[in-house]
């Protein structure tokens, strides 16, 4: 189990312990001469020489630190959503974050069965206030430590139906079209750690490629037809990478296209951590292979313009291919046909930050004055 809070910075406290003088009170006016206090968490921490200045500051108590407990699987998807939500979180006020990690066995499906029945045996960090987590794995292991400590418990993702009602708040993408509960609450896509941080570059793209899944007819020609196409119209700085669902054969093949336009080709395997993030920040342009859902919403939340390559769909009325058509419908992206046709996306990207909105339902539920 690990325990973290928020960085702390170097600094020179003004006296050794908090008294009465430390506390700021609302709208006070401070005429500081030759000295600027500086605040953090609305109470005097360090103090700096500049030139004497007035400030006004309407200030008022000092909020709660909100300690979180994520439980987590391991797996980066499901964690990119629960730490987006705590990243979310702490845009808006100071947090305090305990994670435990689910254990993927048979020992510890056992242990996590008997505390979610007998909650007394949960073993969860004193002082938690509200419990986060995201994927199947990790349900039974949240619920118990939020009984045991009679705390709200949220998750990302649609759980099934027979723990559905046990969360006091569940994020479900709408795509997922469940039916509607007091403790639902639906989202475009799922939250994620992305945001726009008004990084991109002018000229500057990125090209993804998805692969097989059971719900898709893996088209490899047609696809690599199209690729070929947009590297050969669209005159950008690529770079272009694979998945690990990327077959073998179709990673060959964007390699040679890669040479044949002089684009630059990663191997997922060479990317290391926070690498797809930065190319979302930079980029102008995305292009994705639709049936890559987490990346549609993660690129879009980074502010890019986004077009698809649509997918050969099992059945239309599955998420994916739902997915793919709505977001078209509703102007978020653009499919490669309508591309192909000479249309484009009308005005700037719009905003899409999830996370964030989720984060602001929890704190005016249970924290309204944060």
């Amino acid at each position: 189990m690990e325990d973290s809070g928020r960085e702390s910075r170097d600094h020179r406290r003004i006296g050794s312990q908090e008294t009465a003088e430390d506390r700021l009170v609302t709208g006070k006016l401070l005429f500081l001469s030759g000295k600027v206090c500086k605040f953090r968490d609305r109470r005097v921490f360090w103090e700096t020489e500049i030139p004497a200045f007035f400030c006004v500051i309407n200030l008022g108590e000092t909020p709660p630190v909100i300690h979180l407990l994520a439980v987590v699987d391991g797996r980066p998807g499901h964690e990119k959503q629960t730490f987006g939500l705590i990243a979310a979180l702490r845009r808006r006020c100071e947090i305090r974050v305990s994670t435990v990690r689910v254990e993927r066995s048979i020992r510890g499906w056992v242990k996590n069965c008997a505390a979610f029945l007998l909650p007394a045996l949960a073993e969860v960090p004193d002082g938690v206030q509200l419990v986060l987590c995201t994927g199947g794995k990790t349900h039974l292991q949240a619920l118990a430590c939020a009984r045991k400590l009679k705390v709200p418990v949220c998750t990302c993702m649609t759980p099934g139906k027979g723990f559905r009602t046990l969360f006091d708040l569940c994020f479900v993408p709408e795509h997922d079209r469940i039916a509607f509960g007091k403790n639902i609450v639906t989202t475009l896509g799922a939250p994620t750690s992305c945001v726009d941080e008004g990084r991109h570059q002018p000229g500057r793209a990125l090209l993804c490629v998805g692969g097989r899944n059971p719900w898709l007819i893996w088209q490899q020609e047609l696809l690599l037809a199209r690729i070929d196409e947009v590297l050969r119209r669209e005159q950008r700085q690529w770079a272009v990478t694979d998945s690990p669902r990327t077959p073998q054969a179709t990673t060959a093949a964007l390699r040679g296209l890669c040479r044949q336009h002089d684009c630059t080709f990663f191997h997922w395997r060479e990317t290391g951590r926070g690498w797809i993030e930065e190319q979302y920040a930079t980029a102008s342009e995305v292009w994705l292979t639709s049936d890559s859902i987490s990346m549609v919403f993660e690129a879009l939340s980074s502010g890019c313009r986004v077009r698809l390559f649509p997918m050969q769909w099992k059945s239309e009325d599955g998420k994916h291919a739902w997915n793919e058509r709505v977001l078209a419908e509703r102007g978020h992206v653009l499919l490669y046909p309508d591309w192909k046709r000479g249309r484009t996306l009308p005005g700037l990207p719009a905003r899409l930050n999830e996370a964030q909105r989720c984060a602001d339902i929890i704190l005016e539920k249970w924290w309204p004055k944060n």
